[in-house]
């Protein structure tokens, strides 16, 4: 029975995802932005992953436009650095696309060395300003360089910047805890981000990494550890119903607490995060409590009161699925994969739009113009496509390493 409801769910997301790349295909977006996870980049990334599965020239000839119109934007009005819209998640999906041999290393190793310098300086100039922000920030540089240093040697010594930057602007408490303040908010308040997106999860992911290549490794080890202590102690504060708070700011001690279920925020960031912090140290007692959070969290399956109001990967119901898809193919728990199913059930109810792409739109408020039709990975079609195709395939998702999941 279980063997053919997974067989009705797969010719469901199969269908979804040719209506998804059917959409992608038609429309004239021209005029759309050019990053990695709110624009052509992805649209490329998604249209490569496509050919290598199925091998069918379509997918490569798109693939290849996108990317070629991103040079044209590049070379003409390079207005942003950062891993999500601007030239880091750029020169990160060449790398990620030579690295995976999509694209060969000869085609586009001058763009990307004439960009090097100007990131690394963008990089430590956001560090510095305490910006450290993994979509927008100094975290997001870092993440690319750390991908371009298996292939050019002098980017750790980049990386080795970054993490002494890091432990210059990290504030140590008496216990050994460690924790980086930024402003976050429309109030601009200061605090302690926990999040994947922009805050101390993307930090744990990046140090953990930096650790196991051996990159600054004494303070590496020293910022994990402490940084992670510092997470964990804000564990079960409360009887709400997550277990980590998005963020600890002392001017809202009241209402901190209770996180939402999403990529970006709350819980299932934080315990990736702990994951990968685990494999790094080789802390079992880690990734325990990792693997209990995410137990956990499998059980919150109110959408109201878990605040998703869309699929996208960012904070919608794809991205859940998609992380429970990853946990279940890291750890072989059940669980992980019927929660996984759940989601992706979920996702094919969010194609409710009859003006939306393949039925999809994003959440944005009344007051922000309401729900909006978007392509990229981070919150459109794109990013749902690859998490549907990664289920119904199974395939190793290589491409969600520019989420932090891999």
């Amino acid at each position: 029975m279980n063997k053919m409801i997974d067989e009705k769910l797969k010719k469901l997301l199969s269908k979804k995802i040719n209506e998804i790349v059917n959409e992608i295909e038609i429309e004239d977006i021209n005029n759309f932005r050019f990053g990695l996870l709110d624009g052509k980049v992805g649209l490329s990334l998604f249209n490569f992953y496509l050919y290598r599965f199925y091998n069918k020239n379509q997918y490569n000839e798109k693939a290849t436009e996108f990317l070629l119109d991103t040079f044209e934007i590049i070379n003409s009005n390079l207005n942003s650095c950062s891993f999500c819209s601007g030239a880091g998640g750029f020169c990160w999906a060449l790398e990620h696309l030579i690295q995976n041999n999509f694209i060969e290393r000869d085609d586009v190793e001058e763009v990307l060395t004439q960009l090097d310098s100007i990131l690394y300086q963008k990089m430590i100039k956001d560090i510095d300003q305490g910006f450290f922000d993994y979509l927008h920030g100094a975290t997001g540089i870092g993440y690319y360089f750390l991908k371009r240093s298996k292939y050019l040697n002098n980017c750790k010594d980049y990386i080795y910047d970054l993490i002494e930057k890091l432990y210059e602007k990290s504030i140590c408490e008496k216990d050994g805890s460690i924790k980086w303040e930024g402003i976050f908010g429309a109030e601009e308040k200061k605090g302690y981000n926990f999040s994947l997106s922009h805050g101390m999860a993307s930090i744990i992911v990046l140090l953990s990494k930096t650790l196991i290549m051996g990159i600054n490794e004494n303070k590496s080890r020293i910022l994990l550890e402490g940084s992670i202590k510092y997470i964990l102690k804000y564990r079960n504060k409360s009887s709400l119903n997550s277990i980590f708070p998005s963020y600890i700011c002392e001017e809202e001690q009241s209402s901190m607490f209770n996180s939402r279920l999403a990529w970006c925020y709350g819980d299932l960031g934080i315990a990736f995060a702990l994951y990968h912090g685990s494999i790094a140290l080789n802390d079992s007692r880690i990734e325990k409590i990792s693997i209990n959070v995410f137990l956990h969290a499998s059980n919150r399956k109110d959408l109201k009161k878990e605040h998703i109001d869309d699929a996208g990967l960012c904070h919608g119901t794809a991205g859940i699925a998609h992380i429970y898809n990853r946990m279940y193919r890291n750890t072989g728990i059940n669980e992980f994969k019927d929660t996984a199913k759940f989601w992706f059930n979920e996702t094919l109810k969010m194609a409710k739009f009859k003006d939306g792409k393949a039925g999809y739109q994003t959440w944005h408020s009344e007051k922000n113009g309401g729900p909006k039709n978007e392509y990229g990975i981070l919150e459109g079609i794109a990013g749902i496509g690859l998490a549907l195709h990664s289920w119904v395939t199974q395939t190793e998702p290589t491409w969600d390493e520019c989420l932090l999941l891999s």
